[in-house]
């Protein structure tokens, strides 16, 4: 697993919950 990757992983894994957030407050 490279760097790269595992930035991107943890970039999407917290959009996701940024997102459920989001939904959850609204």
């Amino acid at each position: 697993m490279t760097i790269e990757f595992v930035k991107r992983l943890m970039c999407y894994f917290h959009m996701v919950k940024c997102d459920l957030c989001l939904t959850k407050n609204n």
